[in-house]
Parts: C-alpha cells; sequence; structure tokens
C-alpha cells in the first residue's frame, strides 16, 4: 500500500524538479527617482514636512486604527508644508501615497 502512495509521490517531486521555474522581469526602480519625482513626507520632531506637492493636495491623517482624524487641503505648490501633531503614530495619506509616521 505505501509503495502506490510514494511511488505518484516520487514521481511528482521529481518532475516538479525539472521544470524551470519562470521569473517575471519588472524593472528595476531606484528609490530614489521613484522619490524625487513625487510627494515627499518626512518627520521632523512634532512637525511633519511635506515636499513637493501639487496644488490642491490633500493630506489626510488617520489614526492606527484607521480613524480620520484630519484633513489638509494645500492651496498652493509651495516648496514645503509643515504640520504640526502631537505625540502619537498616525497613518498619513495623500493620492497615492500612504505613510505611517511616529511623533515623538
Amino acid at each position: 500500500m505505501k509503495r502506490f502512495l510514494v511511488c505518484p509521490l516520487l514521481c511528482f517531486v521529481l518532475l516538479s524538479g525539472l521544470m524551470p521555474a519562470v521569473a517575471q522581469n519588472q524593472p528595476a526602480r531606484n528609490t530614489s527617482e521613484r522619490e524625487s519625482t513625487g510627494l515627499q513626507i518626512q518627520v521632523n520632531g512634532n512637525r511633519v514636512s511635506i515636499q513637493n506637492a501639487q496644488p490642491n493636495t490633500v493630506i489626510e491623517v488617520y489614526s492606527v486604527v484607521g480613524v480620520k482624524l484630519k484633513q489638509y487641503k494645500l492651496p498652493k505648490a509651495a516648496d514645503e508644508y509643515q504640520i504640526e501633531l502631537p505625540k502619537g503614530c498616525y497613518i498619513l495619506k495623500s493620492e497615492n501615497i500612504v505613510r505611517k509616521v511616529a511623533i515623538k
């Protein structure tokens, strides 16, 4: 009985080892290239610095459990915006960018 179970299992293992592995090649993106072209969010103390924002960009601040706390609409393009937040952990979302930040 064991022979009937072991033989197909052994054949499967041997055949699966002979099949070539197919890897999907995706173009590698440079991290600095990706960050330099879009919105950047950095934490400095209790301030959140937002750089390279486009006009009318909306920044949403969520708690860690997903409750929306604040929403900021940046009316014009500028080099840098400052948002002050109390101590805690937050999730910042803008368009397709989501960042977790910890204010100490």
